[in-house]
């Protein structure tokens, strides 16, 4: 039986987000203070979505294991310093291109910004897939998939509006259809209408046309949860 992932829709957001930008980062001319500002927005908007995400690791999903796997809890605790220290860094680098006028010397510094970057994506993909290799198998062993959504539901219920629609947003760009789809049509027949209202007219807004329709059809024609 397949069990209830925690992980699996936010960190494939994160994941998403990620490679957006590091693609943006390659394909930016930075004489241009235009595109940088696309650039660097990119950039923290990542920083900001990786900070709450360790926020809400920290406080919300690590005290349900520390009394099972306390040194676990520890080493990835431990990671997460290391990661703020590598987005330090980045918003370091962020501000010094920011400011910087001369576009020879803009280019200059952006490129310390992508390499940094890179380091920061390449860290916290490996840090993702660990927590999915070491950290989930615990929390299948000590809770069951009902209490897993309890504990989910307790994480979005601190995370502000704001967060909530950039990460949503990834999710739609970052999952399958059938993740789109069962995601969806759980949100259809549980949420208010007031939420599930808005993401249903982003899901139509960001999904290609092909997978739109997909998605449209089955959330529109699943039944109604028991």
């Amino acid at each position: 039986m397949q069990r209830f992932n925690v992980f699996n829709m936010i960190h494939k957001a994160l994941r998403a987000m990620l490679y957006d930008t590091a693609l943006t980062l390659q394909q930016t001319h930075f004489a241009r203070i235009e595109e940088t500002n696309i650039a660097l927005e990119k950039v923290n908007t990542v920083l900001h979505m990786f900070e709450q995400h360790a926020h809400h690791e920290d406080n919300l999903l690590f005290p349900k294991i520390e009394q099972y796997a306390p040194q676990l809890v520890s080493d990835f605790e431990d990671e997460h310093v290391t990661d703020h220290a590598l987005a330090q860094q980045l918003n370091t680098l962020v501000n010094i291109v920011q400011h910087t006028a001369d576009p020879k010397e803009r280019e200059f510094a952006a490129s310390a910004l992508s390499k940094a970057f890179l380091d920061f994506m390449i860290f916290n993909l490996q840090h993702m897939a660990k927590e999915e290799s070491f950290v989930l198998p615990v929390l299948w062993v000590h809770y069951t998939d009902a209490e897993l959504l309890a504990i989910n539901q307790s994480i979005l219920a601190v995370i502000a509006p704001e967060e909530k629609a950039i990460s949503s947003r990834w999710m739609l760009r970052g999952v399958n259809n059938a993740e789109c789809i069962n995601w969806l049509s759980a949100m259809k027949h549980t949420a208010p209408d007031h939420v599930f209202q808005p993401v249903w007219e982003m899901a139509c807004a960001e999904l290609p046309e092909e997978r739109r329709i997909v998605v449209e059809e089955a959330v529109m024609s699943s039944p109604i949860l028991a």
